[in-house]
């Protein structure tokens, strides 16, 4: 039924966006001024469908906004910097904050308040960095104690609008828990650091009075201390301090009975548990003689840790302050972590100081009975000179010392093997059994575990001293066989390859003490190689030929002119 009709069309950006028609039932000549409101209509309602849309599109902006800034975990704060009149910053004027914000800082109300309102003891600094922000438009990313919130935060704060706007958003997160573990790690690295150098240090020393005072040393230097002691406890209720680390205190080493410093402290100790005084002159489980004691002899508070053995107390480390002090836990796991590594250095040091005194009186023995065939060879050497044949017998006596000297050897080396061997493989296996007789506390069963290893290593050190001494496969297989022990366990004890060539000394074996006398020349010169040399590589060929043996050693160590040498 459309008779005439106008289109008037949209073109934006060259393209047709939107059109308006009208049309008639019946023909018409349409006018111009017709023609121009209808092109006049058509641009105001695209104008006004335009704002619709883009206010649309705005709530929803808006509106995922509020979500966002409602829901987020991270606090988020609007807020405007305030300058005086001199132009500098002097304060922040919250204009927005999410319901994260209020609950991470714990202030009930940000909106309309500002910085200084709310606690007038938050940090100048924040001015400082909200007029870089504003004035340089950039952002920046920072951590920050807020001490009046008493929290570690994660700040990003960035300015809004143009370059004359003061707006500022702020977002942020609490980062309380993680400073925290990143304080105890670095306190727990600092401690790991602080036993391993103490382990490298007690490492090399003998001596268990050595070991001990270097420890308490290197406890109350990294402590800060005043005086640390270890004290043995004896079964009549009195307790001996032994030599000790002291600054500006005074040296207490001596005998002393419980009663002394309070009988409570020591029934604590011989229950195991560690002994805590922080305050000494506040301590109610002291009597007032007591207190006037530890007063006497500087000590304000300490902390002691008991060392158990068999379910007995046996020692305690303790660690003095003059004043009063707050022990840590980080502090006490330290005490308790030194007093047991270094008590079982102690006594590591005491086991080897027994292992080198039975090797001493051991090479006592065998050096009086070498001197005892020494003046045997002397008098028939004296006697011998007498006779026409005097050459021979020298050379007789000789052989008869060597030969008796062997025997000596053979008899302490299998005498060490079959009954020291035997009594201390019955240790080990005796430790053995008692560890896995029952449950053990973890103290206990370290300690069980050090004494077998000293016990497996008197083991060993016995087996070398008697191998050492006279080897069974020299007696037993023959040279070629001693030869290959000798230099395998040299090799490995010294980690410098050997190569070995023996050339005819199998099957038929030398005589006894030739085989002997070939033994030892080999033995002397890897010995003197181990001591001088500094080689790297070493080369030993045996050659049997006709009625000789040949024996050259080669190494390519440190050597030395022989004519320098006389």
């Amino acid at each position: 039924s459309i008779r005439s009709y106008i289109c008037a069309p949209l073109l934006k950006d060259g393209q047709w966006r939107f059109m308006v028609s009208i049309a008639s039932p019946v023909p018409r000549a349409w006018r111009e001024d017709e023609v121009e409101l209808v092109h006049e209509l058509t641009a105001r309602i695209w104008l006004r469908i335009e704002r619709l849309r883009a206010k649309a599109a705005l709530r929803e902006r808006e509106e995922a906004y509020r979500t966002l800034f409602d829901s987020i975990d991270e606090g988020f704060l609007v807020a405007d910097l305030l300058y005086d009149e001199a132009g500098k910053p002097c304060d922040f004027l919250y204009i927005e904050a999410n319901p994260a914000a209020i609950r991470i800082s714990g202030v009930p109300s940000y909106v309309g308040r500002r910085m200084f309102e709310i606690d007038p003891g938050f940090e100048k600094e924040w001015l400082e960095i909200g007029d870089r922000v504003v004035r340089s438009g950039r952002g920046e990313r920072l951590e920050f104690y807020t001490a009046p919130l008493r929290q570690w935060y994660n700040f990003y704060i960035s300015r809004t609008g143009g370059p004359d706007s003061h707006r500022v958003a702020i977002v942020f997160q609490d980062i309380t828990e993680r400073k925290h573990a990143e304080a105890a790690l670095r306190k727990s690295e600092a401690q790991q650091a602080f036993l391993v150098r103490l382990n490298d240090t007690l490492r090399p020393l003998g001596d268990p009075m050595q070991v001990q005072l270097e420890a308490v040393r290197a406890l109350g230097e990294h402590l800060g201390a005043n005086r640390v002691a270890y004290t043995e406890h004896r079964t009549d209720q009195t307790v001996v301090i032994l030599p000790h680390y002291a600054a500006q205190s005074p040296n207490i080493e001596g005998c002393y009975h419980y009663e002394h410093f309070g009988q409570a402290v020591f029934a604590e100790l011989e229950a195991g548990r560690t002994v805590v005084h922080s305050d000494i002159v506040k301590n109610p489980e002291l009597s007032d003689a007591q207190r006037a004691n530890l007063a006497a002899i500087g000590s304000g508070a300490a902390a002691g840790v008991p060392l158990m053995k068999d379910g007995r107390l046996v020692a305690a480390l303790w660690v003095d302050y003059r004043t009063p002090h707050q022990f840590s836990t980080d502090e006490l796991s330290l005490i308790e972590a030194v007093a047991e590594r270094t008590w079982d250095a102690i006594e590591r040091a005491r086991a080897e100081a027994a292992l080198r005194k039975a090797h001493d009186e051991l090479e006592l023995r065998v050096t009086e009975r070498t001197t005892e065939l020494a003046q045997a060879v002397q008098q028939l050497w004296t006697e011998a000179s007498e006779r026409e044949a005097a050459e021979h017998a020298r050379s007789e006596l000789r052989r008869k010392l060597d030969t008796a000297q062997e025997d000596e050897r053979r008899r302490v080396a299998r005498n060490l093997h079959d009954q020291t061997g035997q009594l201390l493989t019955e240790l080990a296996l005796a430790v053995r059994a008692l560890a896995s007789a029952g449950p053990l506390s973890a103290a206990a069963a370290e300690r069980m575990a050090e004494i077998e290893r000293v016990a497996d290593e008197l083991g060993r050190q016995v087996h070398g001293l008697a191998v050492r001494l006279r080897p069974t496969a020299l007696d037993d297989v023959g040279l070629a066989a001693a030869l290959r022990q000798l230099i395998s366990d040299w090799s490995a004890r010294t980690r410098v390859p050997v190569d070995l060539e023996m050339v005819e000394l199998e099957p038929e074996r030398l005589p006894p003490e030739v085989e002997t006398v070939l033994y030892r020349i080999a033995q002397e010169a890897l010995t003197n190689i181990a001591k001088h040399a500094g080689a790297s590589h070493v080369s030993v060929v045996v050659i049997r030929q006709d009625e000789a043996v040949r024996v050259v050693i080669e190494d390519d160590g440190r050597g030395f002119d022989p004519e320098e040498r006389h």
